[in-house]
């Protein structure tokens, strides 16, 4: 009785396991996606109400969900308070604070980081070009991550299970 239940522990332990590392595939096509509806609200704030950058952040903000909410009012109290002298240093004191929620990998920090460099120093004609490029750019490496997860997702619950399995099989 003690053995199946060390076993049924180790195999569900295990499986746990791949189930949280195949959660971070789903998690970056999720925030990926919620990056591509914060800058299409960010063009409505900046390009069409032409509201100051802190105020677009801070009504960005309020329609996002975590951890992009956090992010961009973090962005808006820095740009409103003065605490950084540009839009670029208000983004990366930001993002470093929250980045441990983030489950984006590099070539997506650095589209947004371009990004907000773009946002910084554009006219209004600059600002609609900016935003279609990162826009469409996110679409691609949305698809591509998608993609990503749904090759890597099932692999890493099933190599959960199967490894409890090794482990299980190997002790007894």
């Amino acid at each position: 009785m003690l053995k199946i239940l060390g076993a049924m522990l180790i195999i569900m332990s295990t499986s746990a396991m791949g189930y949280l590392y195949s959660f971070g595939y789903r998690e970056r096509v999720r925030q990926l996606r919620e990056l591509q509806f914060s800058l299409n609200s960010l063009s409505s704030e900046i390009l069409y109400a032409s509201n100051p950058l802190w105020i677009a952040f801070n009504n960005v903000s309020k329609v996002c969900t975590s951890p992009f909410k956090e992010l961009f009012l973090k962005i808006s109290e820095n740009l409103k308070n003065r605490s950084t002298e540009t839009l670029v240093e208000a983004f990366n004191l930001a993002y470093n604070e929250y980045k441990e929620e983030f489950y984006l990998e590099k070539e997506d920090i650095e589209l947004l980081n371009t990004f907000i460099q773009g946002l910084s120093s554009n006219d209004t004609e600059g600002h609609k070009k900016n935003f279609n490029i990162a826009i469409k750019k996110l679409e691609s490496i949305e698809k591509d991550a998608e993609d990503k997860r749904q090759k890597n997702e099932k692999l890493y619950n099933y190599l959960g299970v199967l490894c409890g399995l090794l482990i299980v099989i190997l002790l007894v």
